[in-house]
């Protein structure tokens, strides 16, 4: 009685998500990456790596795997493979890019994600995430020697960084428009209703820019003897954490550098040393369902339960603390990598909402024509179809750090010995400081893995 309307509607399911696992359709992206992030956090960087399966470049996932696949052979240190992953990610986003611009139509997509969930929609990274793939790519091409081919890297991660900055007017406009097509919706009982992540974004620009890319783009740009670009990507970072006393040091240090004043040390028997610390994982989206107000057509108001992504809380920072001859240091936050990707989820989730009435109307005329055509059976399994493949779009890059903090200091030339202090557990260190140079030492922790790399610029 019911086998019409129900091939119907899974074969629409099924031609719109023909890219789409079930896993995909009925879990969360951060309900999976769970077995992940226990193998980061165990430090078991193999069992991490073979956790994400990379399909062919039309899985709804491809771009995201590449970027996870990239992190986490970066922090087994194997840097070549990481460079493979990442350049991938880039060609992928560039060919998506491209399609976008001669309108090569997803309708396949659209009606997967209409009758199933927004995770049947290819995941492009917003440009937050582009920023940080060039960002961890030069820091791949520095690990190699070729200091070049990163500096090539941080200016593309600059080029990003401004389309994202001009994108905020554009997302404005895209948030207006979606608010006059509201489906009768309530919004100011979704605005009452949808948590404000004002405790996760913070200012507004800590939701734009990266202080991490910023402070590795000022090294790599003095190093090269861009001292003028240097000093402007400091003061972008100065203005995003003011307080920073580290950012204020070489702020001042470099404009005097920039206007011939005198220098803060002899190169010659002092040399800097500037420790960039990633601390823990990022915290993943949260599933939240939400009962909205809708008005009919009649003017009734029905209820409907809906899933949206959201963030409800954030990993707190816990400063580094460094032993270094007779001084203690203490690290100063310069990111919290969660403030983007809340600032980015923030600017969409009108569009997002708007997405969910549109797929909450076309649902529910699934629903009426199998409860017409097959009775009861008919209803029930496209009720309970719609209550299963109602789930958020929690997907984002979750390798990356919680927060990234520095600690600066001018020192003698000559080798030395330094203690990081993470969680109450030392980390011994050798260093050679040398002169007319700079010594980065690149430190990632989280949970049994701490890990560190010594750069020289």
């Amino acid at each position: 009685m019911f086998k019409r309307p129900f091939i119907v509607l899974l074969s629409l399911v099924l031609s719109g998500c023909a890219n789409l696992s079930l896993s995909n359709m009925f879990n969360t992206y951060s309900d999976q990456y769970q077995q992940t992030r226990i193998a980061l956090n165990s430090n078991n960087l193999e069992a991490a790596q073979l956790s994400i399966n990379l399909n062919t470049p039309s899985d709804t996932n491809y771009q995201l795997d590449l970027v996870e696949k990239g992190k986490i052979a970066q922090l087994a240190q194997n840097y070549k493979q990481s460079l493979e992953y990442f350049n991938l990610a880039i060609e992928k986003q560039k060919s998506e890019q491209l399609k976008a611009q001669i309108q090569i139509s997803k309708s396949g997509e659209q009606i997967g994600a209409l009758l199933s969930n927004d995770n049947a929609l290819a995941y492009n990274l917003p440009l937050h995430e582009q920023v940080l793939v060039h960002t961890y790519q030069a820091i791949n091409y520095l690990s190699d020697k070729n200091n070049e081919a990163a500096m090539v890297e941080i200016r593309q991660a600059h080029i990003v960084q401004s389309q994202l900055l001009q994108q905020q007017n554009l997302d404005l406009s895209a948030r207006a428009l979606s608010d006059e097509q509201n489906f009768g919706v309530d919004w100011h009982s979704v605005n009452q209703a949808y948590p404000k992540m004002d405790n996760v974004i913070g200012s507004k620009l800590n939701g734009v820019q990266n202080g991490f890319m910023l402070v590795l783009s000022a090294l790599m740009y003095e190093s090269a003897g861009q001292i003028d670009d240097a000093l402007i990507d400091l003061k972008a970072a100065l203005v995003l954490y003011p307080n920073n006393p580290y950012l204020r040091t070489e702020v001042e240090r470099l404009s005097a550098r920039q206007t011939g004043g005198k220098a803060s040390y002899n190169s010659n028997t002092h040399g800097r040393l500037v420790i960039l610390y990633e601390q823990d994982l990022i915290t993943p989206k949260d599933e939240l369902m939400l009962r909205l107000p809708i008005y009919t057509s009649s003017g009734d108001m029905r209820f409907y339960s809906v899933a949206l992504p959201t963030y409800q809380y954030i990993t707190p920072t816990r400063p580094l603390s460094v032993q270094f001859k007779d001084k203690m240091l203490q690290g100063s936050e310069i990111a919290k990598f969660n403030a983007q990707a809340a600032a980015n989820l923030k600017d969409n989730i009108s569009l997002l909402i708007t997405r969910q009435l549109g797929r909450l109307i076309a649902k529910e005329q699934v629903r009426r024509t199998m409860a017409k055509e097959g009775g009861d059976v008919g209803n029930v399994i496209a009720a309970l179809y719609n209550l299963a493949s109602e789930r958020a779009d929690t997907r984002s890059w979750l390798s990356l750090p919680n927060n990234a903090q520095i600690v600066s200091s001018i020192e003698p030339i000559g080798t030395a010995n330094l203690a990081l202090l993470i969680d109450g557990h030392q980390h011994p260190v050798s260093i050679e400081i040398k002169p007319n140079s700079t010594l980065l030492l690149l430190v990632k922790s989280n949970g049994q893995m701490v890990q560190n790399n010594i750069y020289y610029l």
